[in-house]
């Protein structure tokens, strides 16, 4: 079962370290095509984010059942890929949102990913402080996550919600003047994709 256990740990620290390769990549399209970067690229982003960061969770379960020598070596390795991973995500998000920022506007349903990923990097700095993570903890990690943070609650002022969403289609379908029945149409597809997105 032991044997068992330690490849299994082994093989999920092996998987992270290739999707966070994969997640690095994905963090250079900001600056590599900052021109034609879209909402779907950041969505794509931090659904990689998500996938690396709930490996981080279930290799340390693994881990846990471990004994005691073979443990303490693979703790070390996850206490550093975890760090990296962060690394990846925290400087990737910047990234990401630094380009977004400068956007005139922002697709309708976006405020709810923009929480979504403060809720999380908080969550993240609460675990990490518990660990006493010192690569997480440093100082140019620190100034990272409260510039991220800044950005994302600047990005959530400015991003319309479902409520704002459901108010203009409310006001136009009143409204004798103001839309054509091909426009009304047009915000009903729209809001089919938000609902098929947000279902994914």
């Amino acid at each position: 079962m032991n044997n068992e256990n330690n490849n299994d740990a082994e093989r999920f620290l092996s998987a992270l370290e290739t999707r966070v390769q994969e997640l690095l990549e994905l963090s250079k399209k900001p600056k590599e095509q900052a021109s034609s970067l879209g909402f779907d690229d950041y969505k794509l982003f931090r659904k990689k984010s998500d996938e690396c960061v709930s490996f981080l969770v279930i290799i340390e379960s693994k881990i846990q059942e471990l004994e005691e020598d073979r443990k303490a070596l693979l703790s070390e390795q996850l206490e550093k890929l975890d760090a990296a991973t962060w690394s990846v995500v925290l400087n990737g998000s910047y990234s990401f949102l630094t380009v977004l920022s400068e956007r005139d506007r922002l697709p309708i349903g976006t405020k709810y990913l923009f929480e979504a990923e403060l809720a999380s990097l908080i969550e993240a700095e609460n675990i990490m402080e518990a660990k006493e993570n010192k690569q997480f903890l440093s100082d140019s990690m620190t100034e990272l996550r409260a510039n991220t943070k800044k950005l994302l609650g600047e990005m959530i002022e400015r991003a319309p919600d479902f409520m704002e969403f459901d108010a203009v289609q409310a006001e136009a379908i009143d409204s004798e003047e103001g839309i054509s029945e091909p426009q009304t149409e047009e915000f009903k597809e729209e809001e089919k994709m938000i609902e098929s997105d947000l279902a994914k």
